[in-house]
């Protein structure tokens, strides 16, 4: 299981399959798996952890005689989260014929290019590390979603602040791009609900951590709570240029902030910090996919810690196991991505995932989370409705 540079990837699989090499990733003894994500630069430990929990998934089932007897393979490619990138390592997945699907992508614009190019070759697209709608469209056919929609961490995140702390100045701070702003869009749809409007909105340039000039602004409205919507790094920088300002409103953040990155960044400065989260606590083992998860973590890497990115990518690779297990022996790309289209309801170890026509959404319901003393985090108990048990 591998990491590739873009040279090394296209030497070893940018040529059509020889003769009597099974296509499309299907082979006698083994099925191989894509990954297309940030596994250095910006956004590398989401990309790195959901490898991990991939990899932990996939050993798993390994250990246990494979899937119809198959081993279960990753290659992974860097997009270092530019869009561009990862158009070009998908077309180099395509051309090569080498893989049955791509799994753990991550980021909105990232997988709204590699989901199209992914569906001309018939190739499933399963568990991006994104909540963007765009990809729950009923015509995106290859698309199977494990995350709840970005919607839906915002809704919850807002019944926190406002009906559970009784915030009513809510601020917000964005990276000024396409993504921020639809975000942005989506909170104050939330808020209008409320009849709130934001008390205020700071924004700071694409693909940088500038927030200084934004955060000042922000900090003049006195605001009860600060949605903070970028990157791990510019949230760090965020929280710790509020502190050196003696401001301490209550924040908050999306699952698109890596929070344990977070943590260790800001140390004591991260307590009291509130996140949405796509999956539950990685130390919750009451659960048994959680359970399993730590198991498995642990086999691959006795001193790999767990979190919330490669817990991520375990129960994408489950997913992806079950359903490579109802396909049967006689397995195809066009056979496995059925089977994905025809997925139901799915018990992984207690976390179950609802699928069915028109829906390639597996969780409806977000996960709250606190960081709380030393870095832990803590559930935060839902204002209205949900279960984080």
């Amino acid at each position: 299981m591998h990491i590739f540079s873009t040279l090394a990837f296209a030497a070893v699989f940018g040529l059509a399959p020889l003769a009597g090499q099974a296509a499309d990733g299907v082979e006698p003894g083994s099925v191989r798996f894509a990954q297309i994500a940030p596994l250095e630069g910006p956004g590398a430990a989401l990309g790195l952890g959901l490898r991990q929990g991939l990899l932990a998934a996939f050993d798993e089932a390994n250990r246990a005689g494979g899937i119809h007897g198959r081993r279960i393979e990753l290659d992974s490619l860097c997009d270092r989260r530019d869009p561009e990138r990862s158009a070009d390592r998908m077309r180099l997945v395509a051309d090569g014929a080498a893989h049955v699907a791509v799994i753990g992508a991550v980021g909105a614009a990232q997988s709204r290019t590699i989901q199209p190019l992914a569906d001309e070759v018939g190739m499933p697209f399963i568990g991006a590390a994104t909540g963007d709608e765009a990809l729950r469209a009923p015509w995106v056919t290859n698309a199977v979603n494990i995350r709840p929609t970005q919607t839906t961490e915002i809704e919850a995140v807002l019944s926190h602040l406002i009906d559970g702390l009784g915030a009513r100045r809510i601020a917000v701070l964005h990276e000024n791009d396409d993504a921020g702003r639809g975000l942005l869009k989506a909170i104050e749809t939330g808020l209008a609900r409320r009849d709130l409007p934001p008390v205020t909105v700071g924004r700071y340039a694409s693909g940088t951590s500038a927030i200084k000039v934004a955060m000042l602004g922000i900090r003049k409205t006195r605001p009860d709570a600060v949605l903070l919507l970028g990157s791990a790094d510019a949230t760090a920088k965020a929280v710790d240029f509020a502190t050196s300002l003696d401001f301490a409103p209550v924040f908050a953040g999306l699952a698109n902030a890596d929070a344990e990155a977070l943590a260790t960044a800001l140390g004591d400065e991260a307590e009291g910090l509130v996140f949405a989260r796509a999956v539950p606590l990685p130390r919750d083992d009451t659960l048994p996919i959680v359970a399993e998860y730590r198991a498995a973590l642990a086999m691959l890497d006795a001193a790999a810690a767990p979190g919330f990115a490669s817990l991520e990518g375990y129960i994408a690779g489950r997913l992806a196991l079950a359903a490579l297990d109802e396909a049967g022996p006689w397995l195809t790309r066009e056979r496995y991505l059925a089977t994905l289209a025809a997925l139901g309801e799915v018990d992984l170890g207690g976390l179950v995932l609802h699928f069915g026509p028109g829906d390639n959404q597996g969780l409806d319901t977000a996960y709250l989370a606190r960081i709380g003393q030393d870095g832990i985090f803590e559930p935060v108990p839902m204002a209205t409705g949900g279960d984080q048990s």
